[in-house]
C-alpha cells in the first residue's frame, strides 16, 4: 500500500479550496451585488446616461431637464433607450419606445407635467407608467404644450417607476425609425 505523504494532502487541500473559490465567483457574478444605476448602465445597457450612484433617485417636483442649456444638476441623466441628442430646445424620443427611470419614490398619487416642444407629423405617442396606460399624444399646438397626467401611486413598484413612450406611426418607411414627441421639460409632483 502506498503512503499518502503531508505534501500531497496539502496540495488537495489547496486544490479543493481554489474550486470552491471559483465556484462563489462564478455564482457571484451571473448575480452581482450593485446598486440600480450601475446594473442599468454598465450590465443590462439600459441607461443611456450615467446617472452616478444613487442618481435616479427623484424628489418630487424637481424639474428634469432634456434641452441642451438647462443647469447642469437638472440636464436629465436617467434616459433609456430611444432617446435622441439633447438639441437648445428639447430632445426627440426616436424609434419605437423611448424610457425614463425614477427611484425612491414615496408611492403616492403622481401627476407628470410633460413639456413638450414639437410632435412628428403622422404620429401617435401613448405614455405609460410601468406597463399602464396614461394617455396619448395625437396632436401639440402652441397653446397646449404643456400636459398633465396622473400616475396612480399603486402602479410606482417598490418606489421605483418606469415611464415608456411608444411611437405609432402612419404611413411610415419600414427602414425609417420614427421620431415621436421632443420633449423639454418633465416634472413629477407627489400629491397628498
Amino acid at each position: 500500500m502506498k503512503k499518502i505523504r503531508l505534501s500531497e494532502i496539502i496540495v488537495y487541500i489547496f486544490s479543493a479550496l481554489l474550486f470552491i473559490s471559483y465556484i462563489v465567483i462564478l455564482a457571484s457574478a451571473a448575480a452581482p451585488d450593485v446598486c440600480q444605476e450601475y446594473e442599468q448602465y454598465y450590465i443590462t445597457k439600459d441607461l443611456e446616461d450615467w446617472p452616478g450612484y444613487g442618481g435616479l433617485a427623484y424628489e418630487s417636483g424637481t424639474p428634469v431637464c432634456f434641452y441642451s442649456g438647462a443647469p447642469k444638476e437638472l440636464q436629465v441623466k436617467r434616459r433609456g433607450k430611444g432617446w435622441g441628442l439633447k438639441e437648445e430646445d428639447g430632445c426627440w424620443t426616436y424609434g419605437d419606445e423611448a424610457v425614463l427611470f425614477f427611484t425612491e419614490l414615496s408611492g403616492k398619487d403622481m401627476d407628470m407635467e410633460l413639456k413638450l416642444t414639437d410632435m412628428e407629423k403622422n404620429t401617435v405617442t401613448e405614455i405609460y407608467a410601468n406597463s399602464e396606460k396614461l394617455g396619448e399624444i395625437r396632436k401639440i399646438n402652441q397653446t397646449e404644450r404643456a400636459r398633465v397626467y396622473r400616475i396612480p401611486g399603486e402602479c410606482i413598484r417598490d418606489g421605483k417607476l418606469k415611464i415608456s413612450f411608444f411611437t405609432l406611426r402612419d404611413k411610415a418607411p419600414e427602414h425609417t425609425p420614427a421620431l415621436g414627441i421632443k420633449v423639454r421639460e418633465i416634472i413629477l409632483n407627489e400629491k397628498d
